[in-house]
């Protein structure tokens, strides 16, 4: 089956209609058109006005208006460069009615200005809309370009439809006449990645290399990062290495999927390995990477190789940040160096890095944990006190705390709290209760509160 048979028909009657409503106005290109140097001049100054990028939307369709009164007509690319501007300008359906009135003073659109029209249904997720005019590129004769193409595929990857784009992209490709390039495929590749079909990617990516195509740094950028969020980190090790091998330099992007990916399955030695690598190809790490590092380090409890790593980047002029602090925080309060992790959220303070709800939750957990309940409330007063709105992790911390000290009535004062402030309570917050309960003898309230769960369809 060809593609322009499978393409969706236009919901409005006919696309067709816009592109050739006046037949008869429709100018030959072998039309003579007399040697008019204000004409000329006018249309080389607008022009040069939108390849500025300097002009406004207002600019634009008042540029628009000059041109169609010209006579005779000018050349479809002034209008194009028209046309791109008002839709970098306006991203909305102003560039319709001016195509229709090109359509109808008889400018005759070409591949440029259908792409034109393609760019604005797809950004505007009408993919449908953006079918109907890749299937008119076709039906006038046109050969679509890499523009026309990646703007179409890319409206699919944007709706999370990569699979669909691939199955498109085939049909172009078995029609003939189009050459796919690296842009095409990283493209497609990367929208598979996002939609997690991780073996879909690798597939295309080898049929990429059948078609005696090159990936680039970005395709094995994107490759490499999927597999090692996805914890494949020997695969993505392998696929660094061939790219390594054809001459490719990695970027700190590439180095961080690989030391991220490393970190979490506890292979710091490797981590740090690769780190080193990096910056001695001279490529700078930024404050992701050393987060990446530094919370790798504190969730193995090695809270002096954390320290090292943060003193290194903090000798780069890299300022720390929240994330640096928090996680600093939540190793120490799990190590039950609850004065250490007071004086790391004070020096967050000093630093005028702004808490967030996780440090504070995690601030509180390390002083529960510690029996500082007192504390502990204290300091969930004062994040309400600050106007920052608690989380069920929250109220879980605080019942738990209070549990482990058989202060069951606190414990049921913040659960009653925080149903009454519409803060759902989740299967931890009934087993903390449930055992509580328990732990002090009182079976028949138990008993009652897990029937409750039961009925309520909760699984704890």
């Amino acid at each position: 089956m060809q593609l322009k048979e499978r393409l969706p028909k236009s919901p409005i009657a006919s696309l067709s209609s816009l592109f050739i409503q006046n037949p008869s106005h429709i100018s030959s290109p072998n039309a003579s058109r007399a040697p008019l140097l204000a004409h000329d001049s006018i249309e080389f100054h607008i022009r040069q006005q939108c390849k500025s990028g300097k002009i406004g939307l207002g600019d634009a369709l008042s540029y628009f208006e000059k041109l169609i009164k010209l006579k005779p007509l000018p050349s479809t690319d002034a209008f194009n460069h028209v046309l791109g501007s008002v839709l970098k300008l306006s991203r909305d359906s102003s560039v319709i009615p001016l195509y229709r009135k090109m359509n109808y003073e008889g400018v005759k659109p070409n591949l440029h200005t259908l792409t034109i029209l393609l760019s604005f249904y797809c950004h505007s997720r009408r993919i449908d809309l953006g079918f109907c005019v890749f299937g008119d590129i076709l039906k006038r004769g046109l050969e679509p370009d890499h523009a026309a193409v990646g703007r179409l595929l890319g409206g699919l990857c944007a709706q999370g439809k990569a699979l669909e784009a691939v199955q498109v992209f085939d049909k172009i490709l078995e029609r003939g006449g189009f050459q796919a390039d690296v842009f095409t495929y990283g493209m497609l590749i990367n929208g598979l990645c996002s939609i997690g079909e991780r073996s879909s990617a690798l597939k295309l990516y080898r049929k990429m290399e059948e078609r005696n195509c090159e990936g680039d740094l970005l395709i094995y950028g994107t490759i490499i990062g999927s597999l090692c969020k996805d914890k494949l980190v020997g695969e993505g090790i392998d696929f660094f290495l061939e790219m390594v091998s054809k001459g490719i330099t990695p970027d700190v992007v590439v180095y961080g999927s690989l030391v991220s990916g490393l970190c979490s399955l506890g292979r710091l030695k490797e981590a740090v390995k690769f780190f080193d690598e990096m910056v001695g190809r001279g490529i700078a790490a930024d404050l992701v990477m050393y987060n990446t590092l530094i919370n790798g380090f504190c969730r193995e409890g090695m809270w002096k190789e954390a320290t090292r790593i943060f003193d290194r980047m903090v000798g780069e002029g890299i300022s720390p940040d929240e994330i640096t602090f928090t996680t600093f925080i939540t190793c120490l309060c799990k190590k039950g160096m609850i004065e250490k992790a007071h004086e790391i959220f004070a020096l967050m303070k000093q630093k005028e890095k702004v808490p967030t709800l996780f440090t504070y939750n995690s601030l509180m957990d390390g002083l529960c944990r510690a029996g500082k309940l007192d504390e502990a409330a204290k300091l969930f007063r004062s994040i309400v006190d600050q106007g920052i709105q608690v989380n069920v992790i929250s109220y879980n911390t605080m019942i738990s705390g209070y549990s482990k000290c058989w202060k069951i009535d606190e414990a049921f004062q913040l659960f009653r709290e925080m149903q009454f402030l519409g803060c759902k309570p989740n299967a931890r917050t009934y087993n903390t209760l449930i055992g509580a309960l328990c732990r002090v003898g009182r079976v028949r309230a138990a008993k009652k509160m897990f029937d409750e769960v039961y009925q309520a369809r909760i699984k704890c």
